[in-house]
């Protein structure tokens, strides 16, 4: 279980980064995302297209997240709630559409639940968490002394890069892992099936 859930990491992290058209779609994606938000947040006392900016910023905001996926917690149960649970289900689910599409997914939606918490998913979304969740945190949060202003401004724009990556790619990897480990893979012996009618002469 442990290798084939690595093995799942390693395969989604060679096919991630074999194909750099998806990787930079992605990386525009991401990058969106954080720009919507930033004018969002950004705008304060505004004239008409401001708002009007802002108003699509906040359409895009959570089109984007919904993508992208990502959890904050804010305390051990939310930590575990909202970083553990709740996005495994997620993607359990959204995987599990993506598949065999929405209608049988909706019939079968315990069992992809139930299949979300295998322990396969669960070690492959505990490592892909320490990548795009914890790795992230600590990059930016991390003091680092260092003398000179334009230092620190080198380093704080390293930091942010850094954490976009871990974060973005880690998800990635993370989500095409979790694909892999949870596709069942169907068994279907043709000549048993087939019944084979005897001939008559």
């Amino acid at each position: 279980m442990i290798k084939n859930a690595f093995n799942a990491l390693g395969g989604s992290a060679r096919g991630l980064l074999r194909n750099w058209r998806a990787l930079f779609v992605l990386n525009v994606l991401y990058a969106a995302l954080l720009a919507a938000l930033y004018v969002f947040f950004k705008t304060g006392v505004a004239s008409v297209w401001q708002l009007a900016l802002s108003a699509l910023a906040v359409l895009l905001a959570p089109l984007l997240f919904f993508f992208l996926q990502a959890a904050l917690a804010l305390s051990s149960l939310w930590l575990t709630l909202l970083g553990f649970v709740l996005p495994l289900v997620a993607v359990g689910l959204w995987l599990a559409v993506a598949r065999d599409g929405l209608k049988a997914t909706l019939r079968g939606a315990h069992r992809v639940a139930a299949r979300a918490f295998a322990p396969a998913s669960v070690l492959v979304y505990a490592v892909g968490f320490f990548v795009f969740g914890l790795m992230p945190y600590f990059v930016l949060f991390t003091r680092t002394p260092v003398k000179g202003a334009w230092a620190e401004v080198l380093l704080f724009g390293l930091r942010l890069a850094l954490a976009f990556v871990f974060t973005l790619w880690g998800w990635a990897v993370t989500l095409g892992a979790l694909a892999r480990v949870t596709t069942e893979p169907v068994a279907v012996n043709e000549s048993a099936a087939v019944e084979e009618v005897p001939q008559q002469a």
